[in-house]
């Protein structure tokens, strides 16, 4: 299978790793007692933010183990 979809890094593109130590160790932790619950975004304490506020959701809560830019 490697010949055909070899294994590169989804972050910086290096073979052999589908995702390499380097990038793995820029990822930031969602600290769930500092962020918002529905989206995972800090606001130094957990509660609801002012956008999720405001916004008709599906969901009660997220699980979120790392931030997306």
């Amino acid at each position: 299978m490697d010949l055909i979809y070899p294994l590169r890094c989804g972050g910086c593109g290096k073979n052999g790793h589908t995702l390499c130590e380097a990038c793995v160790d820029t990822f930031l932790s969602v600290d769930e007692e500092t962020s918002c619950p529905m989206c995972g975004m800090p606001v130094g304490i957990r509660s609801v933010c002012g956008k999720c506020l405001g916004e008709k959701n599906l969901f009660q809560e997220g699980l979120f183990g790392f931030y997306f830019e």
